[in-house]
């Protein structure tokens, strides 16, 4: 009976040794440690939103060379549809130019575009807060800065 004792004994040691091989107590079972929650992408910034810049504006042509060429009274009266921005545009002075149609975009304070008409003129500017707006002027052909127009509500 000395060998099926230890025969037992064996089988007994070699059950408890399987049974408790993923224990790393004597209180419970080894678990697999649990991830982390993964802390999701935050959104992408929200756009600044456009400018109100749709409506009528009045101020003054300040010319890049006041020696060469004296400013005067400008205005322009634009439209805001999404980002696209059309209007009218007018300055007098010695470069001046009445009842010229303005098309360009706008993404949040800054306005960039051209004017038609008796000039072809490119556009860059900006909104400050809805009464300040300044529209750089460069002639589409040459380049050259020729002012900018200074306007107000």
């Amino acid at each position: 009976m000395r060998p099926a004792k230890l025969l037992l004994l064996v089988t007994a040691a070699m059950i408890a040794a399987l049974a408790c091989k993923d224990s790393n107590s004597i209180t419970g079972l080894h678990t697999t440690a649990t991830p982390l929650p993964v802390t999701p992408t935050p959104p992408p910034p929200t756009p600044t939103p456009n400018a109100a810049i749709a409506g009528d504006w009045s101020g003054t042509f300040v010319p890049s060379d006041p020696a060469d060429c004296g400013g005067g009274p400008a205005y322009a009266t634009l439209a805001l549809d999404g980002q696209n921005v059309t209007g009218t545009v007018g300055a007098h002075g010695c470069n001046g130019f009445d009842n010229a149609h303005f098309q360009g975009s706008m993404q949040g304070n800054t306005i960039n575009g051209g004017i038609t008409g008796p000039v072809l003129l490119l556009v860059h500017g900006s909104i400050t807060g809805s009464t300040k707006l300044t529209l750089a002027l460069r002639d589409e052909e040459s380049g050259d800065h020729l002012g900018a127009l200074v306007l107000q509500r």
